[in-house]
């Protein structure tokens, strides 16, 4: 007679499955229950686990996501003082330097 552990590697349809822990159970028909079972039960275990593993790993990335917002220093001119007053240097030369070249064309 086998255990669950004959049939860890089976891959196969629900007939096939049975089939296999029939074989498994040496055409025991309380053992090939008492198998499947076993069977049933550890591979929906293993599914849930992985499936929560994954969702917590997601989960986790989100938190680490939404933390690295809050942390990272906005570098936008509007909440810069520093980047802002160059920013507003810089057009009022530009806004300067159209002005002379507007008044060196028009005689």
């Amino acid at each position: 007679m086998g255990g669950a552990e004959d049939l860890e590697g089976v891959d196969a349809s629900f007939e096939q499955l049975v089939e296999e822990t029939r074989e498994a159970a040496g055409w025991d028909e309380a053992e090939t229950e008492n198998l499947l079972t076993e069977k049933i039960v550890t591979e929906f275990v293993k599914f849930h686990v992985k499936k929560a593993e994954g969702e917590r790993r997601l989960q986790g990335r989100g938190d680490e996501i939404s933390e690295k917002r809050r942390t990272v220093p906005s570098k936008s001119p509007e909440r810069n003082s520093s980047a802002k007053k160059r920013l507003q240097e810089l057009l009022e030369r530009d806004s300067n330097k159209e002005e002379e070249a507007e008044k060196a064309i028009v005689p």
